[in-house]
């Protein structure tokens, strides 16, 4: 297991952690990533409910998966609240951590519809 690997795990285990000695809270930050109640990253998933809408997903390092199954080297991530599209080091999007700046950048970026049918590879 790799250090990224084993930091976002301690990370989870010690939002998991907080949050049952706490039942009142519904989130934590650690680390700069905002965890829901079951120890789950809030950002990551609201990007992957978001690329759903396409018929795209991500990988567990976070690249973009398009719809035909092919990974890319663009990796959605959520940093210091907002959502960023990175592509071998460069900057490719930035904007609100909010599902309409998925759409925004994949549509944009892309050319990807609803649907799920990208107009290209």
């Amino acid at each position: 297991m790799d250090d990224t690997t084993r930091q976002a795990r301690e990370r989870r285990e010690q939002a998991q952690d907080f949050l049952t000695a706490n039942p009142n809270a519904h989130s934590v930050g650690i680390g700069g990533t905002i965890y829901d109640c079951n120890g789950y990253e809030m950002a990551r998933n609201m990007i992957e409910e978001t690329l759903k809408l396409y018929g795209a997903g991500l990988t567990p390092a976070g690249n973009v998966i398009t719809p035909r199954g092919l990974e890319t080297n663009v990796e959605l991530v959520v940093h210091r609240g907002r959502l960023r599209a990175e592509g071998e080091g460069q900057l490719l999007f930035s904007g609100p951590a909010t599902p309409a700046a998925v759409c925004r950048f994949v549509e944009n970026f892309w050319y990807w519809s609803k649907s799920g049918a990208p107009e290209s590879p």
